[in-house]
Formats: structure tokens, C-alpha cells, sequence
């Protein structure tokens, strides 16, 4: 069946890419540092996806209130960045991190 002419395909896994980056930024929560990361597995069907997402989020902050965000945040990104809608996003939180020490000025 030939494609219609002017129409996008996205690969499978460049929504899973696009949902791991959206993951782990939300789960750093406007924090500068290399964790936490996430990991993605996607189910996609055209224009709708089921995902899995594992990471890790920083104290206090509570676990429920961090999987809301960040599947708030996957399911935004997505539909603004590839126009897929994620239809299920399930947070896993595998890890609950210690906040980074803030950077101390010596005199």
C-alpha cells in the first residue's frame, strides 16, 4: 500500500526516546543533575500508545504525587512532540533519592 503523500511515520522507538527523556526530566523536577533516568516500555498502536515507565524521584516529595507528575508530563510531550496520545502512562518509582546538596559558597 503506498503512503500518502505529505504524512509522517515515527518509529516505535523514537516515542519510546521522546517518553524516557520526558520521564526523566519531570522526575528531576527542575533540578540540575544527571539522575534520575528513566526506562520506557511502549505499546504503540498509529497514534495511541500504552506505556511502562520506571524512575526514580527525590525526598520528600511523595511517591503517588511524583507518578502523577511525571505521567502528566510523558502524556504531554508526547501529544505535543509526535501527536501521539497515551492512552495509559503507569509510573513505577524504583528509587527514592536524596535531594543534591546545594553548592556552598567559601569565603
Amino acid at each position: 500500500m503506498a503512503e500518502v503523500p505529505g504524512t509522517v511515520t515515527i518509529a516505535d522507538r523514537v516515542i519510546v526516546r521522546l517518553a524516557e527523556r520526558a520521564a526523566a526530566d519531570a522526575a528531576r523536577h527542575g533540578r540540575v543533575v544527571d539522575r534520575p533516568r528513566a526506562r520506557v516500555q511502549a505499546q504503540v498502536a498509529g497514534r495511541r500508545a500504552r506505556l511502562q515507565v520506571e524512575t526514580s524521584t527525590f525526598w520528600p516529595e511523595p511517591v503517588a504525587t511524583a507518578g502523577d507528575r511525571i505521567a502528566t508530563s510523558v502524556r504531554s510531550e508526547l501529544d505535543r512532540l509526535a501527536r501521539v496520545r497515551a492512552d495509559h502512562v503507569e509510573v513505577t518509582i524504583v528509587a527514592v533519592l536524596t535531594p543534591p546538596a546545594a553548592p556552598r559558597t567559601v569565603r
